[in-house]
């Protein structure tokens, strides 16, 4: 399998597609694991802490300003394959993908896909996504 097969797989799939568990809380170490159901090879680990007080004036739109960015790694056979960072908003309500650009306003679509996705495994809410990026004033890809 190569990186964007993975990708592939990954940014294709449903958070119903995945397998969560928690894991011992550490802000130096990811606390979540996903396992994908229909190939236990491929997998996600989150929560490893990246950047502990996260503040740019796009937090500040939400009505919690606490806001901390993670670590996303993509694993193939338990190999750490890509790491991504998001950001977790509004005192841990929802996962967002990192802006990009000097104006900060946009997401690149792999990071957009991600967010959703890791917010529909842990929040059962995808869409949450959409509604946050408006309100942070960042446009979604497509």
């Amino acid at each position: 399998m190569t990186i964007d097969e993975l990708w592939e797989t990954i940014l294709g799939s449903a958070p119903a597609d995945w397998v969560h568990h928690e894991l011992v809380p550490n802000p130096a170490q990811h606390t979540s694991f996903a396992a994908f159901r229909p190939d236990i090879g491929v997998g996600l680990q989150w929560g490893a802490t990246c950047v502990a007080k996260f503040e740019e004036s796009w937090v500040a739109r939400f009505p919690d300003r606490s806001a901390y960015s993670v670590w996303v790694d993509s694993l193939f056979q338990g190999h750490m394959v890509d790491r991504t960072a998001l950001v977790i908003v509004d005192g841990g309500r929802c996962y967002l993908p990192l802006p990009q650009g000097m104006d900060r306003t946009s997401v690149i679509e792999r990071d957009y896909r991600l967010a959703r996705l890791i917010q529909g495994i842990v929040h059962r809410n995808q869409s949450l996504v959409d509604s946050y990026l408006e309100t942070a004033g960042v446009q979604r890809p497509g």
